[in-house]
């Protein structure tokens, strides 16, 4: 019954996929101990004193109270309910993830720890002259250092000031529903294998597909609309299902969901079929992983590319994906805002739309301490390469060009970025414009999770993680 309007912001920040890819990268490449760390009830450790929050218990609820301490039984209504001021941030409340968020960054403060200006929850410190970062979703803390002593010097004070905390050691570590596998040296294996089995089972389809999505992935067919209020609950529930896996693991499938979640408000027959193919690829490969690897000298390189007009209203698509070194620390697939008049000004557009997240983790990871070279574009357009050099338009036909979409020219002056030429044929976010099929889509595979399917018993590591 709280209201929303009267609190404020009230958000609380967890921290982000690509903050958790790159740090695991760097974990594996620097060989650190890991502890994934979780503490209990953590709501409740937060006080919510300062503030009126009133809640009805029910009379079970209250009998459990006054079972607990009869001096509560003298303020029992007719109804058997009671009233009770809340002096710690109960689950449920409000702004209670807020005064948590608060609570846990404090207490890594006064420990020594400091912020990562560019994620709010990571954290940093310098501890026998080694670096032990902390972060976290909620109340789950991934650890890492070098030195093990460090770690557990944390969790000691973590325990001391919270009480019910529970540690995993180990190279296998269940986080976040992902399995992070760090037993092989310098690489870290992500994958969802209970996710992807659950998805699976759930969906009913057992049908299989070599790729995600057929050629024609982007044609619309208007004439059979799905009527059904299941059928479209169903559309609608397992697109968001694949997509979330697709966003940490399954980058490959990606276009195909970028493209199915433009149709979750009027999906049609055809579109079910589309999202039956993609569910059919994943019953096909369920123990795909993502494997990520730090290259000798650490730097950001990103792969944009687009499809132009490839869209039933002419609109283009965008790909791209951000590597330090091997597997992709992010991959995106996102149709484009506007309409563009050439393949050249298409990829312009989606490299303005994307550099800011390879910018993003180059500053990311000058904030965690290391010295990083120059944001690296690949591009396999080499009139977008001299436009974005050159910073405005060359020929009469793109003179037309908004001005907003050289801002990259300023970075590549300033020597943060600069573009390099990449052939098709190598260009790793082709696969995230357009459904590629047979060896041209095994091979963008591979490379984006820098892992050839092999056979890997997911099973028994998830057993061993958790």
């Amino acid at each position: 019954m709280q209201d929303r309007s009267e609190m404020g912001d009230v958000s609380s920040p967890v921290v982000s996929t690509m903050s958790v890819n790159v740090l695991a990268a760097i974990a594996a490449k620097e060989r650190r101990h890991i502890a994934c760390t979780d503490i209990g009830s953590a709501f409740l450790n937060s006080d919510m004193s300062g503030e009126d929050v009133f809640m009805r218990l029910d009379r079970m609820m209250t009998d459990m109270l006054c079972g607990i301490d009869p001096s509560f039984r003298e303020f029992v209504n007719s109804d058997g309910s009671i009233v009770v001021h809340l002096n710690k941030a109960l689950y449920g409340c409000v702004r209670s993830s807020m005064l948590w968020y608060q609570t846990l960054t404090s207490f890594l403060v006064e420990c020594g720890y400091v912020q990562n200006a560019y994620d709010p929850c990571v954290f940093n410190t310098i501890e026998n002259d080694v670096q032990c970062t902390v972060f976290f979703h909620v109340d789950d803390l991934m650890i890492t250092c070098v030195d093990e002593s460090v770690i557990d010097h944390l969790n000691e004070r973590l325990k001391a000031r919270f009480g019910t905390v529970t540690t995993h050691h180990g190279t296998q570590h269940n986080y976040l529903g992902a399995l992070f596998d760090f037993s092989e040296e310098g690489k870290v294996h992500i994958s969802m294998p209970h996710l992807t089995e659950q998805l699976i089972e759930d969906s009913g389809v057992t049908t299989k597909a070599d790729t995600p999505a057929a050629t024609t992935l982007f044609d619309i067919d208007q004439s059979s609309p799905l009527v059904d209020a299941h059928a479209k609950k169903y559309f609608h529930s397992f697109v968001h299902r694949v997509m979330y896996l697709a966003n940490r693991i399954n980058g490959e499938c990606l276009v195909a969901c970028a493209f199915l979640a433009s149709r979750v408000q009027c999906p049609t027959e055809q579109d079910m079929g589309k999202l039956k193919r993609l569910l059919s690829y994943l019953v096909a490969n369920p123990s795909l992983r993502l494997t990520l690897q730090v290259g000798e000298e650490m730097g950001t390189v990103q792969y944009t590319d687009a499809s132009y007009g490839v869209h039933a209203d002419g609109k283009s698509h965008t790909g791209s994906s951000i590597t330090l070194g091997k597997g992709s620390i992010h991959s995106r697939s996102v149709k484009q805002k506007i309409n563009t008049k050439s393949s050249t000004e298409a990829e312009l557009v989606g490299l303005s739309d994307e550099a800011s997240r390879g910018l993003w983790c180059n500053l990311f990871l000058e904030k965690q301490g290391y010295k990083i070279p120059p944001l690296v574009q690949m591009q396999d357009n080499k009139s977008t390469i001299t436009l974005g050099n050159k910073g405005c338009a060359t020929a009469q036909r793109t003179r037309h060009i908004n001005i907003r979409y050289f801002w990259i020219t300023d970075y590549i002056d300033r020597g943060e970025m600069c573009l390099q030429y990449m052939p098709t044929e190598s260009m790793i976010a082709d696969g995230l414009t357009k459904p590629l099929q047979g060896a041209a889509f095994i091979r963008m595979r591979n490379l984006l999770l820098n892992s050839l399917h092999d056979a890997v018993d997911i099973d028994a590591m998830y057993t061993d993680a958790t």
